[in-house]
């Protein structure tokens, strides 16, 4: 079981700036998943119920990344896969900075060769992680230097999580041509300021918006 706690306004305003000016690259890649999803069947649930669960889920899945004082194991060491929630991906470094490679060859242990992005403060990327051998690296740092990462992942349940788990490979290569024909916009501070305004005159007990996802069958 895995307790998802409410992230901050300042967070969640963010993420759904993002999502509202950049709603013709979720209305393009709901069609696109909805031709996938009639390709690819559910056993269980409808592709409609698939296809809802995974854009609605669009970054919602926030996690944060912290690291300073010694520096971190070599990048190479550190080449993972993310699961199925990495399947649309946003990174954004709010302080300190850091590099992420991204294999350049399907198996990153042999033969290996990396596209290499020095982030720093303000920098995001968007990616499909899910499909893509990658690592992060960090320098010695300070505590004032530290490296702070918000990690915006895909928000699912176990059954559609499960669903789109099994496709995970096909999936990434679709949300990466989305992404190719539609380039995600940031928001400007007036329109995440405009969007805090509105969660905050929405806001309740934290309590009461948390959220138990039983996860141990994916």
């Amino acid at each position: 079981m895995t307790k998802h706690l409410p992230s901050p306004i300042p967070v969640t305003a963010l993420v759904e700036a993002v999502r509202n000016i950049n709603s013709d690259f979720l209305d393009y890649l709901t069609q696109v998943l909805s031709n996938f999803a009639q390709t690819y069947p559910p056993e269980e649930g409808t592709p409609e119920e698939m296809v809802k669960a995974f854009i609605d889920g669009t970054f919602r899945n926030i996690a944060i990344q912290i690291h300073y004082n010694a520096s971190s194991h070599e990048r190479q060491m550190l080449y993972h896969q993310d699961h199925v929630f990495s399947s649309l991906h946003m990174a954004v470094t709010l302080n300190g900075n850091r590099t992420v490679g991204f294999s350049k060859s399907r198996n990153s242990f042999s033969d290996f060769s990396e596209i290499s992005l020095q982030m720093q403060s303000g920098d995001i990327y968007v990616t499909t992680p899910a499909a893509i051998m990658h690592g992060v690296s960090m320098d010695e740092l300070s505590q004032d230097e530290r490296s702070v990462a918000l990690q915006c992942r895909t928000l699912l349940e176990a059954k559609t999580a499960q669903y789109w788990a099994k496709r995970v490979g096909p999936l990434c290569v679709e949300i990466t041509k989305v992404l190719v024909q539609h380039p995600l916009r940031l928001p400007t501070f007036e329109e995440w300021e405009e969007q805090c305004k509105k969660l905050e005159a929405t806001l309740k007990n934290p309590e009461d918006k948390n959220f138990v996802f039983d996860q141990e069958e994916i």
